[in-house]
């Protein structure tokens, strides 16, 4: 049985997703990896020992959030705009997510998880945010980077619904008649 044109939209605008945000979930790793710490010591004494399963890992971490939207998707046999943003934003989060996971490492040596939020967040006290700021200006992996790694997570979201508003519009795209193709 070949494929539709339908379903290779699907695939197209799906896969288009995972590979954007799996290359922009290995930049994050690598200024992770390869930045000095907040101390000024390495993030880790063999960087490329735990920098290559952390390429692996991320590019699975970015499949498995994927897999579902592709199979919801070719089990609809037409593609959703819907099913499209919402794939986005999931990506986005995890984006973030992973931004926020990676300097928390950094900073402090724990990931962020319920725990994490219970503990540090629970009486956050009114000094905390002039010492949060002072350590992202004496971040010996450079001032203020902490924060500028946060724009990823917004610039993926952007680039994923500028591109569907744009010449590679869903609605448009399904129009078209379902070709078979060789």
């Amino acid at each position: 049985m070949g494929k539709t044109r339908s379903d290779l939209i699907v695939w197209r605008h799906h896969g288009w997703l995972f590979l954007l945000a799996g290359v922009v979930t290995n930049i994050l790793d690598t200024f992770l990896y390869f930045r000095l710490s907040p101390f000024g010591k390495l993030y880790t004494l063999d960087t490329l020992y735990y920098y290559m399963p952390q390429i692996y890992y991320a590019w699975y971490g970015v499949a498995l959030l994927s897999l579902p939207f592709v199979v919801a998707a070719l089990w609809r046999k037409k593609s959703s705009r819907l099913l499209y943003h919402v794939h986005a934003i999931i990506l986005t989060l995890s984006i973030f997510m992973t931004q926020l996971d990676h300097e928390t490492m950094r900073y402090m040596g724990v990931h962020v998880g319920v725990d994490f939020f219970l503990t540090y967040f629970a009486d956050f006290g009114a000094h905390a945010p002039s010492i949060l700021l002072t350590s992202l200006a004496t971040d010996a992996g450079g001032a203020y980077w902490t924060l500028w790694l946060f724009i990823f997570a917004p610039i993926f979201a952007l680039i994923a619904f500028i591109r569907i508003i744009t010449n590679h519009n869903l609605k448009a795209q399904i129009s078209l008649p379902s070709k078979q193709v060789s």
